[in-house]
């Protein structure tokens, strides 16, 4: 009995054994290392579109994505740090030409309140020039009045008839009958042949 007992002990240790060597080594195989896969490079007319915030946010995700490793030099992380540097170059070539953009919209903005302050200023000057035209030609029509009435010839005094006497109509036609006698001239009369006794005289 103990002698079948020790056969079955050793059958087990031996179908132990033999399943232990039958089974596959399983060697401990190392992490696969995970592969860095970069963005793709976008083009210069791309780069020039992002605003500022998406450019901080690409270099970003690059500097991300960049090996932890640095004990060795990889030439992918070199190749990374030079896009990061270039990228850093066009952010600030985009910040400087934001900053002259920004610039010249508050000049020009500057400029247009300028011109709007003239136009208005400008508009007002117009209106008042137009007023004093007007007065000025109101004035003037004035004074074209006033010179016409000064120089208009004053009318001849009419002649006042007064009542004359009787004496005085007589002492006046006797006056003028005289003048008229004074002034009446008779022609020479020519040599008679008629003898002055045949002549007479005449009362």
């Amino acid at each position: 009995m103990a002698s079948s007992k020790q056969n079955l002990s050793d059958l087990l240790r031996e179908e132990v054994k033999q399943e232990a060597t039958d089974k596959p080594e399983t060697k401990t195989q190392p992490k696969a290392t995970k592969k860095v896969e970069l963005p793709a490079q976008p083009s210069a007319t791309a780069l020039s579109r992002m605003t500022k915030a998406q450019l901080l946010e690409h270099i970003k995700l690059l500097q991300n994505q960049q090996p932890s490793s640095a004990t060795t030099p990889d030439p992918q992380a070199e190749k990374i740090e030079a896009k990061n540097q270039e990228l850093a170059k066009q952010v600030k070539a985009l910040e400087d030409k934001i900053s002259t953009q920004e610039k010249a919209i508050a000049d020009a903005e500057k400029t247009i309140k300028t011109l709007k302050t003239d136009s208005a200023e400008k508009t007002k000057l117009e209106k008042e020039l137009i007023k004093q035209q007007g007065l000025v030609e109101k004035l003037y029509a004035q004074v074209q009045v006033l010179e016409a009435e000064t120089t208009k010839p004053e009318p001849e005094p009419e002649p006042v008839n007064e009542e004359r006497t009787i004496e005085e109509d007589r002492a006046l036609v006797l006056a003028r009958i005289s003048s008229y006698q004074a002034n009446l001239q008779f022609p020479s009369q020519p040599a008679s042949s008629i003898p002055e006794e045949d002549i007479g005289w005449f009362d």
